[in-house]
């Protein structure tokens, strides 16, 4: 039985190499997209429309990478002083073999170099939001095993997930980001996903 401490220990200080990866749709520019999306925005509330930022890894076989954001405009609230951010980003991160479906698994062969490369992602994401948008959530729901039903956080590759990028993911901010695992969906019998989200 695979322990979360046995993880850490291989994972070490997330040394491995990360594959290259580019960035298809310009992260500010997209969550732009947003602002004045009709009464939800005006009105403070989520937008229905998601505003996705894409990314292609180069591993053996290509992977994609997408973060799809809703976006709310934060009103202003007495006492709150100058309000530095735009809005606020509640955002779901999926992770597929380009070309495939969505349910396709990615290749364990390469989990190392694929969870730097995802890392490194996710860093460059937050830090690049991080002057003019809130984070509230980002959601991560790694495959179900076969054997394993619906339970996506206890089985060796989500607590692969969370080990690692629960790791890297302290560069961002003073170390003021971590992932918890999460019931997604209202009604969940399990934790299906992580989240990260601020430690305040």
């Amino acid at each position: 039985m695979i322990k979360l401490k046995d993880i850490l220990k291989e994972i070490g200080d997330g040394g491995s190499i990360p594959f290259d990866h580019k960035l298809l749709k310009p992260i500010l520019s997209t969550l732009e997209k947003g602002i004045g999306a009709g009464s939800d925005w005006r009105d403070g509330n989520w937008t229905k429309s998601e505003f996705t930022v894409q990314y292609l890894i180069r591993g053996s076989v290509n992977y994609k990478v997408k973060i799809a954001c809703n976006v709310k405009k934060r009103l202003p609230r007495p006492f709150d002083g100058e309000n530095k951010y735009k809005g606020d980003l509640q955002c779901n991160v999926g992770f597929d073999v380009a070309g495939e479906s969505d349910e396709a698994i990615t290749n364990l062969n390469e989990q190392y170099r694929l969870m730097a490369t995802l890392s490194n992602i996710i860093v460059e994401f937050l830090e690049t939001i991080s002057d003019t948008w809130f984070l509230t959530e980002m959601y991560i729901m790694p495959k179900a095993d076969e054997d394993n039903g619906d339970t996506r956080t206890d089985n060796k590759r989500g607590k692969f997930y969370q080990a690692y990028i629960d790791k890297q993911i302290k560069r961002v901010d003073g170390g003021r980001y971590g992932v918890y695992p999460k019931k997604v969906w209202k009604g969940a019998k399990h934790d299906e996903g992580f989240v990260i989200a601020r430690i305040e």
